[in-house]
């Protein structure tokens, strides 16, 4: 089994990564959350882990969906594999909202 992380995009304290597993069978996508709870005393993590998904579209949109503003978030790594896709969905997140993204975070990374 291959472990490849295909997106990763943090703020302080946290990050989520969107991830995708590969066999000799089957791909699978998930995406995962890690971040500090700054509200108990010892600043414990939490960490969240999304359902598996058949496809990349499906775990894409349930990460959006759970996350509406994740391109507010800083962009650590992108994959070259969905270098393209990112970028399209930025561009078109980006004009649709008011949002005050990080445009120069992110077109360095997708670069």
């Amino acid at each position: 089994m291959k472990l490849i992380k295909l997106l990763e995009v943090g703020a302080e304290g946290g990050a989520i990564t969107l991830y995708k597993i590969m066999d000799k069978v089957q791909t699978k996508y998930f995406y995962s959350l890690e971040e500090i709870d700054y509200d108990l005393e010892d600043f414990s993590t939490i960490q969240k882990r999304s359902s598996l998904e058949n496809t990349f579209n499906s775990v894409y949109n349930a990460l959006i969906e759970e996350y509406p503003l994740l391109y507010n978030l800083y962009p650590v790594y992108i994959h070259s594999d969905i270098k393209t896709f990112i970028s399209s969905e930025f561009t078109k997140i980006s004009k649709d909202n008011s949002t005050n993204y990080s445009y120069s975070s992110w077109q360095d990374k997708l670069m």
